[in-house]
C-alpha cells in the first residue's frame, strides 16, 4: 500500500529476486477518485536470482504480473492475480476553506464566518472542525502551537453559512484565525486561509476646554467652573464614563463638585462629549494646576483609566515594581529600570517611601513613558533587467524599500516569502533572507529576483518580512502569511 497514495497517479511496483523459490505478493491500490481500494494477491510466484517483476497499479488495470525470468529486459510471461479483493472506503478529505473571514468583534470576542466544506471534498456534511487562534501568524508550521476554540458547533451541509464567536480574548489585541474540517474516518483538511482581526478597546482623554465663573454666586464663593472635553480615541465603546478624581497644585485649591461624577452611558468610538467642573479658588491663588482622572469599562467588564490613574484613592491598583534598590541618602539620584512591560503602550508611574517605622510619605508625582516597538512597512521602488544574462534567463529584479516607521529598533529584519500572481511567476532569490537591523525612521533597499516567462505580461506580488523587538518579540509586514 502506498500511503497517501492514489492509483490514479500510475504507480508501477518493481521487484527483483535474490534467489530461487516461490513469493507471495499482497499490494493494496487506492483509487481515491472512486473511493475504493483494490487488494491484489499473488500466490507462489516462481522466482530466480534473475528474475525481474513489474506490477502496474492503475484504474481498470487487470493487475496482471509482468515478469522477466532472464534479467535480459525481455517479457516472458504475464500473470494474472489469484484474487482481487475491492474495498469501498473514503479517500477523500474535506475541502480546505478559503474564505474565513472576521465578520465583527468586541473587545474581547471575534465573530468568524466561513463556507461549510462538506464531507468528501466540497460535498456532504463534515464530522467536526479544529478551529484555533493566535496572536502571531497560524502556519502549517505552528498549527499545533494555536490556541483551539473550546466551543464548536457541529458542522452543517456543504455550501451552508457557518458561524460562530469566539470569547475570552483580550482587549486592543490582533489575533489570527484558521481552521480543518475533518470527515468520520479522521481525514483532515488542509489548513483554510488564515483571517485576522483586532479586538477593540476604549481609549479616553482628556483636555482642558474654557475656565470661566459661572455666576456671580459662583464669583463670590470663589467656585471656578472649568470646561473639559472628553474624548474616547479607542476603537470600543467607552462605558460608563466617570470623572473619579481631580488634584490641584497648590492644594489650597480643591474640587467642590461631588466625585466620582458620571459622565454619560456610554461614548461611541471618536466621540465626545464636555464635562464641566467647579473648584475652590483662594484670592490669593492666581494660578493653579489640576491633574483630572477619568476610567470607563469595555464590553467585557474590565477598567480603563483616562490618565495615570495613580492617586491616594487608586494606589493599591497599581502594579508593584519588584526588586527596586535600597534607599539613598536624601539628595542623591537614583535610577532604576521596569521590565515586563508590554511594546508601544503608555505607562504612569509614581512612589513613595517608607522610613523604619513603616510610615509612608504622600504620593509622588506621577510619570509617564510609552514603550517602543518596532513597524515595519514595504514599498516597491524599482522593476528592472540587472543585466543581459538575466533578461535571457528571464529573471526580472525588484528593488524594495523596507523601512521602520515605528519608535523601536526593527531587530533581524527578515524578507521570509514573496508570493507572484499569476502562478507561473516566482521567485529565485533565496528566502528567507536576512536584511539586519533598521532604527526607527531608517529604511533598506532590499533587491528581489523573480523568474518571468515570456509568456507573461505583468504579474503582482506579495512580499513578507518580520523582525524582532528587543525582548524578542516578533512583528510581521504586511500581515499573516499564507
Amino acid at each position: 500500500m502506498v500511503y497517501g497514495g492514489d492509483a490514479a497517479a500510475g504507480y508501477t511496483v518493481v521487484l527483483e529476486g535474490t534467489g530461487e523459490g516461490t513469493f507471495d505478493l499482497t499490494v493494496g491500490s487506492p483509487n481515491r477518485s472512486s473511493n475504493t481500494s483494490d487488494t491484489v494477491d499473488f500466490v507462489d510466484v516462481p522466482v530466480t536470482s534473475a528474475t525481474r517483476v513489474e506490477l502496474a497499479l492503475a484504474p481498470s488495470t487487470d493487475y496482471a504480473l509482468q515478469i522477466d525470468n532472464e534479467g535480459d529486459g525481455l517479457l516472458d510471461e504475464q500473470r494474472l492475480p489469484d484474487s482481487v479483493t475491492r474495498y469501498d472506503i473514503d479517500l477523500t478529505p474535506p475541502s480546505n476553506v478559503t474564505d474565513l473571514v472576521v465578520t465583527d468583534v468586541s473587545s474581547g470576542t471575534a465573530t468568524l464566518s466561513f463556507t461549510a466544506p462538506g464531507d468528501d471534498a466540497g460535498a456532504g456534511t463534515a464530522q467536526y472542525y479544529d478551529i484555533r487562534y493566535a496572536t502571531v501568524p497560524i502556519t502549517k508550521e505552528n498549527w499545533k502551537e494555536a490556541e483551539p476554540v473550546e466551543t464548536i458547533p457541529l458542522p452543517q451541509p456543504a455550501g451552508s453559512t457557518e458561524t460562530l464567536t469566539v470569547t475570552g480574548l483580550e482587549a486592543g489585541t490582533t489575533y489570527y484565525f484558521a481552521l480543518k474540517a475533518k470527515d468520520e474516518v479522521l481525514q483532515t483538511s488542509a489548513l483554510s486561509n488564515v483571517a485576522q482581526a483586532t479586538t477593540t478597546k476604549p481609549s479616553l482623554t482628556w483636555a482642558r476646554q474654557r475656565v470661566y465663573w459661572a455666576s456671580w454666586a459662583d464669583y463670590s464663593n470663589r467656585h471656578l467652573s472649568i470646561e473639559y472635553r472628553m474624548s474616547n480615541v479607542g476603537t470600543g465603546t467607552a462605558i460608563n464614563p466617570t470623572v473619579q478624581a481631580s488634584l490641584c497644585t497648590p492644594a489650597s485649591v480643591y474640587i467642590v463638585t461631588q466625585l466620582p461624577l458620571g459622565v454619560v452611558s456610554n461614548l461611541s468610538p471618536g466621540a465626545r462629549t464636555s464635562v464641566t467642573l467647579k473648584y475652590f479658588v483662594p484670592t490669593t491663588v492666581y494660578s493653579f494646576t489640576t491633574a483630572t482622572y477619568a476610567n470607563c469599562k469595555d464590553d467585557a467588564g474590565r477598567l480603563y483609566y483616562s490618565t495615570a490613574a495613580i492617586t491616594d484613592q487608586y494606589w493599591q491598583d497599581a502594579v508593584p515594581v519588584s526588586n527596586l534598590p535600597a534607599p539613598l541618602l536624601a539628595g542623591s539620584s537614583q535610577t532604576i529600570t521596569v521590565s515586563g512591560l508590554s511594546p508601544g503602550t503608555t505607562y504612569y508611574f509614581a512612589l513613595k517611601a517608607m522610613d523604619e517605622s513603616a510610615l509612608f510619605s504622600p504620593l509622588s508625582n506621577v510619570a509617564s513613558g510609552t514603550t517602543t516597538i518596532p513597524r515595519l512597512s514595504w514599498s516597491k521602488q524599482r522593476i528592472y533587467w540587472a543585466n543581459w544574462t538575466d533578461y535571457q534567463n528571464r529573471q526580472l529584479s525588484i528593488d524594495y524599500r523596507m523601512s521602520n516607521t515605528g519608535t523601536g529598533v526593527a531587530m533581524v529584519s527578515t524578507v521570509q516569502a514573496s508570493f507572484c500572481n499569476p502562478g507561473t511567476v516566482y521567485t529565485v532569490t533565496q528566502l528567507p533572507s536576512v536584511v539586519g537591523d533598521i532604527n526607527p525612521g531608517s529604511n533598506r533597499t532590499v533587491t528581489l529576483k523573480y523568474f518571468v516567462p515570456t509568456t507573461v505580461g505583468s504579474f503582482t506580488t506579495t512580499t513578507y518580512a518580520t523582525c524582532q523587538d528587543d525582548i524578542g518579540s516578533t512583528y510581521w509586514s504586511p500581515g499573516p502569511m499564507p
